[in-house]
């Protein structure tokens, strides 16, 4: 990308909350929940993506998420 287009870039991906919204601005980028977590996998079941006995906590950690990570305030 040419500097112009970064320049251009970067306050609309902050204007329009591509990069940091909703849980992002409080837990920092690659916020992430338990909730959500099940809230995916129970839209999977529903739609017969996965099988209800599958256990969806052995499919992630969130050891390394909700750090602050890229969160600032303006």
């Amino acid at each position: 990308m040419t500097d112009e287009q970064l320049a251009y870039s970067i306050p609309k991906l902050e204007e329009y909350g591509i990069v940091i919204s909703g849980a992002a601005e409080k837990q920092g980028i690659r916020a992430m929940t338990e909730e959500r977590w099940r809230s995916l996998f129970d839209s999977m079941v529903n739609t017969g993506i996965s099988q209800p006995n599958v256990n969806y906590k052995d499919a992630f950690t969130l050891q390394f998420v909700n750090k602050g990570a890229g969160y600032y305030q303006n």
